[in-house]
C-alpha cells in the first residue's frame, strides 16, 4: 500500500483484542492443550505477517496456513515458530517445504513417499489427516493400516500430528454427525497407539468444536474465527468473552437533499419515498462490500443505524441519513465495529451480506489499508 493514506476508508486491527481472545481460548482449551492459530487467507483479512508475528510473540504452538506461499511469506518475514501447512503441496514443492521447515499436513500416499525422499538427515515432522466426514482432504479411516505401514517403513518421517476436520460443529442440530466423526477419528487414533505411534499433537477442534465439544480438544486446538473475535455461526452462542479485532470505518464525503421520487444509484433500484438526505461514502464492492448489501444493510452514523440505499457501486455506496439529525460532510461512518452505544459485529454483517462471518473478514480487499493498534508499549 502507498505510504500516504488519503481516502478516509480503513480497517483498524486491535492487536490487544486479539491477545485477549487468545487468553480466553487458552482458558477454554484447558491446561495441556496447545493452540494452533489459523492465519491462512491473510489472517482472515487481518494481515498475515503482522498477526503471525504477534501470535508468535504470544507463544502459540503453531501458526496454520493453507498454501506453501503463505508459509514462505512468514519465513521471509522472520517468523520462526512452527508453521502447519494445511492445504496440500503442489508442483513437487516437497523439498522446498522441508527446507523451509514448514510442517506439512499429509493426505495422500504419494506425498508421504515424496517427503520421505526429500527429508534429508533429520526426521521430517508431519501431520497425518484423516477424512472422517468432511469430504475434502485426507486418508479414509479404512486406510489406517496402509498408512501405518508406510510410516513404519520410513525413518525419514516423524508422525508429529494426527488430525481430522469437523464438518458441522457450529450447527446445533448436527451433534450426532460430529459425534460420528469423532468416534471414527478415535478409532484411527487408537490404531496408531496400538502400533506404538503416539503423535505429540492430536487435533480435531476448529473454533466451533473448541467452543462446543470438549471431547474434540485433544492436545491441540485450531482456532481461527474465535481469535478474531467472532462466533462461528449464530447457533454457536457461548459464554466466551471475545473482543472483535477488526473495525472498518470511512466518512461522509458527499451529502445532498433529494426530493421525493428521485432515483439513487444504478438502475434506480431505490427511489426516495419522501424528501431525503442521502450521504455518499467512499467504499464499495472493490473494497469488499458486496452489491447485495442493499437493500437491508446498515451502517453507523452519529451513533445511530442508517440504511444503505441504492445499488452498491464499485467505489461508493449511499446511505439514508434523513432520520439522523445533524449529519455533516466528514462525519465518521462505521461499517464494522462500535460507535457510541451501537455496534455492528461480523455476525451482523454476515446476515446483511447473506453469508458467514468468515467471508465478511476475508472480503475486505487490499485497497482498504490495515492500521494496527495495541495497548502494549512498542507495538
Amino acid at each position: 500500500m502507498p505510504s500516504v493514506q488519503i481516502r478516509p476508508t480503513s480497517a483498524e486491527i486491535d492487536l490487544g483484542a486479539m491477545r485477549h481472545n487468545l487468553r480466553a481460548i487458552r482458558r477454554l482449551a484447558g491446561a495441556g492443550t496447545g493452540v494452533c492459530a489459523v492465519v491462512k487467507a491473510n489472517a482472515y483479512g487481518h494481515g498475515l505477517v503482522r498477526v503471525a508475528l504477534e501470535l508468535e510473540r504470544d507463544g502459540v504452538e503453531f501458526l496454520a496456513v493453507n498454501t506453501t506461499e503463505e508459509g514462505l511469506e512468514l519465513r521471509e518475514a522472520g517468523v520462526a515458530a512452527p508453521i502447519l501447512l494445511m492445504g496440500g503441496v503442489f508442483a513437487d514443492a516437497h523439498r522446498l517445504v522441508a527446507r523451509e521447515r514448514l510442517t506439512p499436513v499429509v493426505c495422500r500416499k504419494d506425498d508421504l513417499q515424496a517427503f520421505a525422499r526429500v527429508a534429508g538427515d533429520r526426521a521430517l515432522p508431519i501431520h497425518l489427516k484423516f477424512d472422517t466426514g468432511m469430504g475434502r482432504l485426507g486418508f479414509w479411516p479404512e486406510q489406517v493400516g496402509e498408512v501405518l505401514s508406510l510410516c513404519q517403513q520410513s525413518t525419514a518421517l516423524r508422525v508429529e500430528g494426527l488430525m481430522t476436520h469437523l464438518a458441522s460443529a457450529e450447527m446445533l442440530d448436527r451433534d450426532e454427525e460430529v459425534g460420528a466423526q469423532l468416534a471414527s477419528f478415535e478409532e484411527v487414533r487408537k490404531a496408531f497407539q496400538a502400533a506404538g505411534i503416539e503423535p505429540r499433537y492430536v487435533h480435531a477442534a476448529n473454533s466451533a468444536a473448541l467452543a462446543r465439544f470438549p471431547e474434540a480438544r485433544y492436545t491441540l486446538v485450531r482456532p481461527g474465527l474465535l481469535l478474531y473475535g467472532a462466533l462461528p455461526g449464530r447457533d454457536a452462542r457461548l459464554a466466551l468473552d471475545l473482543k472483535p479485532a477488526m473495525s472498518v470505518r470511512t466518512e461522509v464525503v458527499h451529502l445532498r437533499d433529494f426530493p421525493e421520487g428521485h432515483g439513487v444509484s444504478y438502475g434506480r433500484q431505490f427511489v426516495t419515498p419522501r424528501p431525503s438526505r442521502i450521504a455518499t461514502l467512499p467504499i464499495g464492492y472493490a473494497d469488499g462490500i458486496p452489491r447485495r448489501f442493499s437493500p437491508g444493510g446498515q451502517v453507523l452514523v452519529r451513533g445511530r443505524r442508517a440504511p444503505v440505499v441504492g445499488a452498491v457501486c464499485m467505489d461508493m455506496l449511499m446511505v439514508d441519513t434523513t432520520d439522523i439529525p445533524g449529519v455533516c460532510r466528514g462525519d465518521e461512518v462505521v461499517l464494522l465495529g462500535r460507535q457510541g452505544e451501537e455496534e455492528l459485529r461480523a455476525e451482523d454483517l454476515a446476515e446483511q451480506f447473506q453469508t458467514i462471518a468468515y467471508e465478511v473478514f476475508c472480503a475486505f480487499t487490499a485497497r482498504v489499508p490495515r492500521i494496527y493498534r495495541s495497548n502494549e508499549e512498542g507495538i
